[in-house]
């Protein structure tokens, strides 16, 4: 009983605002990044390998309906506009882009619809001088440690610890690695490294103890994923959805001061 009522106690709603903003908007800029992949699988000679039989060929009509109504609920989610209609709108258009082909699949596009679908569930909270139950938050929180904890240990292989992994992808981001940090050492280093801090934000996010470092730790992670890893679109959208949840780890029960860090 005592869990349940924990589980229930009212929360303010404004850092979950925080967190469906910055979602909304990462889907905004998601579905353009969707519409080239989507016009490219329409083309005649392109392979289709649809999830199931029953789900329609891509064609360039489809992939502009699907594109534009997936950008016009991602902006109504972004301003908070009847939640109860635009956040499922959303996540359907998510879960057409995913089974629509295997082509189309990706983890960050797994990971949205899930998040959508959470604030779907929270949409009370879209609302100033609202307020939710605290499992609808703990719900958000607890999808970004399993993300965290299961890529950390998904990458405890043989490619990625040799630094090979790294090595593919480090030098078309936005920012070179010099030369000099290039080599194997490092690279074996900057692998290590990268699964302990994924583990670690897992749990260290729930603790007030490992809080303030364990936020300063995920920012540089996310920064760090951004400016010198490839493919920078989608994976500053991956990045901001999981930072826009780090609010949530900060919210307070109704009648206690503000959310801060200490």
């Amino acid at each position: 009983m005592a869990m349940l009522s924990a589980l229930m106690v009212p929360v303010r709603p404004d850092t979950l605002r925080i967190t469906r903003m910055v979602v909304g908007a990462a889907a905004f800029v998601r579905a353009w990044v969707a519409l080239p992949v989507l016009l490219r699988l329409a083309e005649p000679e392109v392979l289709r390998m649809p999830l199931f039989d029953w789900m329609p060929d891509p064609t360039p009509a489809l992939a502009w309906t699907l594109v534009g109504l997936w950008a016009a609920s991602a902006l109504l989610v972004t301003v908070g506009w009847r939640l109860g209609v635009t956040a499922p709108c959303l996540v359907g258009c998510l879960a057409v882009m995913l089974a629509l082909d295997r082509q189309t699949y990706s983890n960050h596009l797994y990971l949205m619809a899930w998040m959508v679908l959470l604030l779907a569930v929270a949409a009370g909270g879209a609302r100033i001088g609202r307020v939710v139950p605290r499992w609808t938050l703990l719900l958000l929180m607890l999808q970004v440690s399993i993300v965290y904890f299961f890529s950390g240990i998904s990458k405890i292989n043989d490619d990625f610890l040799s630094g090979l992994a790294l090595a593919g992808v480090l030098d078309r981001g936005l920012i070179s690695l010099p030369g000099v940090l290039a080599r194997r050492d490092v690279l074996v280093t900057v692998a290590i490294l990268t699964i302990v801090v994924e583990v670690f934000l897992a749990f260290a996010l729930w603790l007030p103890r490992y809080r303030k470092p364990a936020i300063a730790l995920g920012v540089g992670l996310h920064l760090a994923i951004v400016t010198l890893l490839a493919d920078t679109v989608e994976l500053a959208v991956f990045s901001a959805l999981m930072l826009s949840t780090y609010p949530l780890f900060i919210h307070t029960p109704v009648g206690e001061p503000g959310p801060k860090l200490s």
